[in-house]
């Protein structure tokens, strides 16, 4: 569950940054666009995103409903 969670946080952290990349620019704020391309994150954040899914079997909890809903929030952000 704790490398669950890490990479969540990662792919969450990637996917706020897709959404942030043009401000933050602005801004002078880091992002993982300044060493991966949009196109490059955005191909971690889905193999992130598929990780995480298939992981969800094997935590052996009884209700998964809420992290399949976090997930979909990720994928939704990413449009």
């Amino acid at each position: 569950l704790r490398l669950w969670a890490y990479i969540f946080g990662i792919a969450f952290q990637i996917c706020d940054d897709l959404a942030d990349v043009k401000q933050d620019e602005l801004n002078g704020k880091p992002n993982i666009c300044e060493f991966l391309s949009v196109v490059d994150a955005s191909d971690v954040l889905v193999y992130l995103v598929e990780w995480l899914k298939s992981q969800i079997v094997n935590l052996q909890i009884v209700n998964t409903e809420l992290l399949k809903e976090i997930i979909g929030i990720l994928q939704m952000k990413n449009v």
